[in-house]
């Protein structure tokens, strides 16, 4: 199978779910959590606790700057013969200030692109994995 077909297997595997990837994108986009907004980081934190948990263990690792967001660590349990892995790395934080939302807000245009404060960035990176996540 080449690359291309597999691009077109997942599309159509995950087309069913357009609305509810955009609906996700959007509550992730909503919760701003600037750099140094510890409490909206932590409201973010949580929110990937909450999406991401039921695929296994979730260990919260403090960088020990009061202002700074936790790292989260999901630690997924492997096949018996230890083959399937995958890793995911994103950020959660963003460079909008708070307030940013009200001036551009979450937006879904005709051809489908998302606009706002974050949805090019981290949000859409965590709502792309929970969406590969789940059709894997």
């Amino acid at each position: 199978m080449t690359g291309a077909e597999v691009a077109a297997a997942v599309r159509a595997e995950l087309e069913p779910r357009r609305q509810d990837m955009i609906d996700l994108l959007g509550r992730l986009v909503r919760i701003e959590s600037p750099s140094d907004d510890r409490a909206g980081l932590d409201r973010f934190a949580a929110e990937l606790e909450s999406l991401f948990g039921g695929f296994g263990s979730i260990e919260r690792l403090d960088p020990g700057d009061v202002l700074r967001g936790r790292h989260l660590r999901l630690t997924v349990a492997g096949d018996p013969d230890g083959q399937g892995h995958a890793v995911a790395l994103c950020h959660y934080d963003t460079v909008w200030s708070t307030g940013t939302l009200k001036r551009i807000p979450f937006s879904v245009d005709a051809q489908g692109v998302a606009r706002a404060a974050g949805a090019a960035q981290s949000r859409s990176r965590a709502q792309a994995t929970s969406a590969g996540a789940l059709y894997v």
